[in-house]
């Protein structure tokens, strides 16, 4: 196998190699390349020590990332390189990160402390492709499989039942039935994983079409990851949630539409700001009817993306067409209706000019919007005042 690297990767390894240490391509990148999938980023693992490397790239600008367990982030022509020592990793403490690492001059003892084969895969220009565990047949296949023993595997790092989930989905994969019973096995092991890196693994495994079914056919290792899932309404969920089209954010709001107290559960799960600004404003509004104008105008008003929203509802309601609803809301949008304050040709100054005060403009406003909204009120600055001034008198 020939690949094609871009020279600022090739100029570090050949570094590498010019002072006679070894340097190989591993990972993600040969993965990718073997299923013609971009390529986002390049890691690099040698035999070089710690101290070793921070000596032959004293010439570029290096960052400690993780220098305490052999990385050492390089910038070639503004790229960031991780290259990585040959390592062996000891006994793990909390189920997720060794007590301990130990520096090793054996490319195959580091390729055997990897979570899956299609990610163990090393590449030089100078060897090829060395593949210790069959990994290119595993990518062949499409299969998702431990190295070694998977139940180890997952006692070591218990994240790796997640990242088995979230891999399987992206690349359209299966997963190999014993590291599949191994992760039903050791799912309980997942409490000792922080919420911040459940969060980050089930984000990410969300974005992708399969994730519908595999909330499904591993659900209690969902339920161990986020036991408050335990009380969702599976056969509505389950159902919704294996609709296409979807996206990541409509994907998570079926999922936590039924959860009580949802919002105190995505907090706890360290979901952001915007994040549950955008779930929950789908859930409190999921209800609204669909029928006249007035109706599409007010939900437009709520929803910067009206597009999650709308893949919501008809993943929930199989009478709702979205691809009407789409054009209907196209049409709305062309109109010059406001649907937004920032839209109103009337502002709190022009209010605060006629005497309101404090709450009033802000009620005023909205009032405005709604009859604006309602095609009661065309958008004209002279007759929303006219309007206005007539409500103040009338006080």
């Amino acid at each position: 196998m020939e690949l094609d690297l871009p020279k600022y990767v090739q100029e570090l390894m050949q570094e590498l190699e010019s002072h006679g240490y070894e340097a190989y391509l591993v990972g993600g990148a040969i993965r990718n390349h073997l299923l013609a999938y971009p390529i986002k980023d390049y890691d690099l693992t040698t035999n070089a020590t710690p101290e070793e490397m921070v000596r032959i790239f004293k010439q570029y600008p290096t960052i400690p990332t993780g220098i305490q367990h052999g990385t050492l982030t390089v910038l070639s022509k503004g790229h960031p390189i991780e290259i990585t020592t040959y390592r062996v990793d000891g006994e793990y403490r909390d189920h997720r990160h060794p007590k301990q690492v130990q520096f090793s001059s054996s490319l195959q003892e580091d390729c055997a402390r990897r979570d899956f084969t299609i990610n163990a895969l090393c590449y030089s220009k100078k060897n090829g492709l060395v593949d210790f565990f069959h990994g290119q047949k595993d990518l062949k296949e499409g299969c998702v499989r431990c190295i070694g023993n998977a139940q180890d595997r997952f006692e070591e790092d218990a994240l790796r039942i997640l990242r088995a989930l979230r891999f399987a989905a992206r690349l359209n994969f299966t997963i190999e039935e014993e590291t599949a019973k191994a992760m039903f096995a050791k799912k309980n092991l997942l409490a000792f994983i922080s919420k911040e890196r459940i969060h980050a693994e089930l984000t990410q495994l969300f974005t992708y079409t399969r994730s519908g079914q595999f909330l499904k056919q591993y659900f209690t290792i969902f339920v161990a990851a986020i036991p408050a899932l335990a009380n969702i309404q599976k056969e509505v969920v389950f159902k919704a949630i294996q609709k296409e089209p979807l996206s990541q954010i409509s994907r998570l709001a079926i999922l936590f539409s039924t959860v009580p107290n949802y919002h105190s559960v995505l907090k706890d799960f360290t979901f952001s700001n915007q994040e549950i600004h955008q779930i929950e404003n789908i859930l409190q509004y999921q209800s609204l009817p669909l029928q006249e104008d007035y109706d599409g105008y007010r939900i437009l008003s709520y929803f910067e993306n009206i597009e999650d929203y709308l893949l919501y509802r008809t993943a929930l309601d199989a009478s709702l067409d979205g691809a009407q609803l789409s054009s209907w809301f196209q049409k709305l949008k062309e109109k010059p209706i406001p649907t937004s304050l920032s839209q109103l040709q009337f502002t709190g100054h022009d209010a605060q000019a006629l005497g309101y005060k404090g709450i009033e403009i802000k009620h005023l406003l909205q009032e405005l919007l709604n009859l604006c909204m309602q095609e009661k009120l065309k958008n004209a600055h002279p007759i929303l005042w006219e309007y206005a001034q007539k409500k103040f008198k009338s006080k």
